[in-house]
């Protein structure tokens, strides 16, 4: 017997993990002797909604060799024009090159905005039996809930690295902090926040996209001077089952305590995914955020 299966990424479909790593652990606990061929990987094409009037055309993605290396922006080198900079995490499952759309989706409004998209490592999983995948940190449960365990040392250790990747940027761009805005979906958004409230220089904003707060009791003790003033925008699906729609409705006014700015968005209907509504309010944002210097 010969199986292929197919491991969707986590990034805007819902429900984000497919259950095929799930019949394939279950397939090997029945019967350890069959052989499976290894797992693809596919990534659908991105915002293919837009396709139509929106003037972004879908693209299919391919995986590309993990490392610790950054998978920088598409765009060839950094124009002179650019002296605003925008860099995003993905979430579970997914790679960087999964949202490079993104600087098309919104680009010819913010023309003046450099896109990086850093690449996760592989590594063990725990809430998906231990397979090996795009991570930025172990997660011990899905769904996400506002109680959730968390794996505290594994998520230290992926901020440290995320800060060492902004720094690396600003001192590789010339791009200075207060014109870099942190941004995330899902697991990326939970770290993009907590990065960003304890990043030591003043940076432009935070995005959380369908994310949470890691270990919400401790925030108060490590948000920066620097950045506890930095806005933050915070969008999330009211439908979402992956991480629940609750961790955005009692993490948003844990930080608006602490004197964060806090923007909240959800969208109805809105699973763990993304839409056209969210994109819109996320480019009205940032054009305010970081605007073009003139």
């Amino acid at each position: 017997l010969r199986l292929v299966p197919l491991v969707y990424s986590s990034s805007r479909r819902s429900p984000p993990y497919c259950n095929s790593t799930m019949v394939v652990a279950l397939i090997r606990s029945l019967n350890p002797t069959v052989r499976l061929a290894p797992l693809r990987t596919y990534t659908p094409a991105r915002f293919s909604g837009f396709s139509q009037g929106g003037g972004c055309k879908p693209v299919t993605t391919q995986r590309q060799p993990r490392s610790r290396a950054l998978s920088v922006s598409t765009k060839a080198a950094m124009s002179s024009s650019q002296n605003a900079m925008v860099i995003w995490l993905h979430g579970l499952g997914d790679t960087g090159a999964g949202w490079h759309d993104l600087q098309y989706l919104l680009g010819s409004s913010l023309p003046h905005v450099k896109w990086v998209f850093p690449d996760a490592e592989n590594q063990p999983v725990t809430c998906n039996m231990g397979m090996t995948m795009p991570s930025w940190f172990d997660l011990p449960d899905l769904p996400i809930r506002p109680d959730c365990r968390e794996d505290a040392p594994a998520f230290k250790q992926a901020v440290k690295f995320v800060s060492g990747l902004v720094e690396e940027q600003i001192k590789s761009s010339g791009i200075t902090p207060e014109r870099v805005v942190l941004g995330g979906f899902s697991q990326g958004g939970a770290i993009a926040t907590q990065v960003m409230l304890q990043y030591p220089a003043k940076l432009a904003g935070g995005v959380n996209f369908s994310g949470w707060l890691v270990d919400p009791a401790s925030i108060k003790d490590i948000v920066q001077p620097a950045n506890k003033e930095t806005p933050l925008l915070w969008g999330h699906g009211e439908s979402d089952p992956t991480v629940w729609w609750a961790c955005q409705k009692e993490g948003a006014p844990l930080l608006k305590e602490l004197g964060v700015p806090v923007e909240v968005a959800s969208y109805a209907d809105m699973g763990h995914s993304a839409c056209e509504e969210e994109f819109k309010d996320l480019a009205v944002w940032l054009a305010r955020q970081i605007p073009p210097i003139q």
